[in-house]
């Protein structure tokens, strides 16, 4: 931890330091500090100055509309993003009131650019949560194609996707995660290019598999089940 604090101090400074040339100045106020961490022993939290006021450490902080926790669950995203579309579900139910009752296909519209485009937005990010966590959003997409399908809530959900024409959250997932993929596979300049195409990391999880690895199809206990009593190590 001292020398990551000490490396990443001095690329604070060197900002600084470019900042106060090109006439900039970073906000101490408007700078947070996270520190990305699954180990579950105790361990101080680094320090940084910015322009002689300390960085402040936090759990939670909110980048280009995803909010990020220290321990990458998204929990606390996936809620906030379900609150935001309930909000706008509310508003579909009384665009669909049977008096003045919009067609399927405006309230379909509405969906797919309100609603749909929300739990759409940076999925390849927040994809990687847990199952369970990634589950509290199918209430949400279900919910909106019911009002605007007019389905009953007996309705089984396949029927709902076939009736409206639209995949489950969990098919929609793969879509922008597999194109963002070949994105990076196609353009040799991107930065994250050999970091896909070469991990630095694969023989490491092909070596110790885990839970984790590959989509989390696994527990614990299966795989001492499967590997003959044997512990894993993750």
């Amino acid at each position: 931890m001292r020398f990551i604090q000490r490396q990443l101090q001095t690329a604070v400074s060197n900002m600084t330091d470019w900042a106060s040339k090109n006439g900039f100045l970073f906000s101490p106020h408007k700078t947070v500090c996270m520190h990305f961490c699954r180990r579950r022993g105790l361990h101080l939290d680094p320090e940084f100055q910015l322009n002689g006021s300390p960085i402040p450490i936090v759990q939670e902080t909110k980048f280009l509309g995803i909010v990020f926790d220290t321990k990458l669950a998204f929990r606390s995203h996936t809620k906030h993003l379900k609150t935001k579309c309930i909000q706008t579900l509310n508003i579909m139910k009384v665009l669909s009131n049977t008096s003045w009752c919009a067609d399927k296909v405006s309230l379909m519209i509405i969906y797919r650019s309100l609603v749909r485009s929300k739990l759409d937005y940076r999925v390849p990010v927040y994809g990687s949560a847990a199952k369970s966590t990634l589950k509290m959003l199918d209430s949400v997409h279900q919910q909106g194609l019911r009002i605007a399908t007019g389905a009953f809530r007996t309705t089984p959900i396949p029927s709902l996707h076939v009736t409206s024409g639209e995949l489950s959250l969990k098919l929609r997932r793969y879509r922008p995660s597999l194109s963002y993929f070949h994105k990076i596979n196609s353009d040799e300049s991107h930065p994250q290019h050999y970091t896909v195409i070469n991990p630095v990391l694969g023989s490491l999880f092909s070596v110790r598999p885990g839970p984790y690895r590959g989509g989390g199809e696994i527990g614990p206990r299966q795989w001492r089940r499967q590997n003959g009593g044997a512990k894993m190590t993750i």
